[in-house]
């Protein structure tokens, strides 16, 4: 039997969405397969990289700023609230997002989880 830890990995990693948890220090702790796949990264490419990796340069001072509010004040936020997204891709390319997120812990602890 997987231990809890393995299960939950295994979870997420069968998951049909991207999944990507997010620090309060806006460094990634975690993506699934279906991310590191449609983002083209390897894992070890996106560990503890800060998520502004991840958006168009002409998006990240609004995004940096973004993320510093959702920690200020998180919420749970479903798809199709906010603005059209899209993500940088490893090889340069854009691609359009509808993100969702949520929030797990709280202080330094908090992770955002973005869907």
């Amino acid at each position: 039997m997987l231990r809890r830890a393995g299960v939950l990995e295994a979870i997420l990693d069968s998951a049909s969405q991207c999944i990507l948890a997010v620090g309060s220090d806006g460094r990634i702790r975690a993506a699934n397969q279906r991310t590191l796949h449609t983002l083209g990264y390897k894992p070890h490419e996106l560990q503890d990289k800060i998520v502004e990796i991840l958006v168009p340069e002409q998006q990240r001072k609004g995004h940096r700023e973004k993320r510093r509010a959702y920690f200020a004040a998180p919420r749970v936020r479903p798809i199709g609230e906010g603005l059209e997204l899209k993500a940088l891709r490893k090889d340069g390319t854009t691609i359009p997002v509808e993100i969702s997120l949520s929030y797990v812990g709280s202080g330094k602890d908090m992770l955002a989880i973005a869907f």
